[in-house]
């Protein structure tokens, strides 16, 4: 290749670790490999935590951005960031988050 190396490839600096799928009453919850979380809600409204849940981000359907810390959220938005809360803690408890492990794959995964 005419003597230049390519670059190497680092990958992605955050992937989805975890994700559940509650799309018959609220859609996609998924949390990535920093701890932050996020659900994906109906109207088409995006809610996202820190994963020390003192942050929270509010994104409506047109894309305009709220920030709130904890102590300071509106109560229009108290049930969502509690359902936040919810997601957060279901997949911490029961869905297992992998670390990537480069360049390896699990026995019974075939491709």
């Amino acid at each position: 290749m005419n003597g230049m190396a390519l670059p190497r490839f680092s990958g992605p600096k955050y992937f989805v670790s975890r994700w559940i799928d509650f799309n018959v009453k609220y859609s996609l919850g998924y949390q990535l490999s920093d701890s932050n979380v996020s659900i994906l809600i109906k109207d088409n409204s995006r809610h996202v935590v820190d994963g020390s849940m003192k942050i929270f981000k509010y994104i409506d359907k047109n894309g305009v951005r709220d920030y709130f810390e904890y102590d300071n959220c509106p109560t229009r938005l108290g049930k969502r960031f509690k359902l936040l809360g919810y997601f957060k803690n279901f997949m911490e408890t029961y869905l297992l988050a992998e670390p990537l492990v480069e360049g390896r794959r699990k026995r019974n995964q075939s491709c």
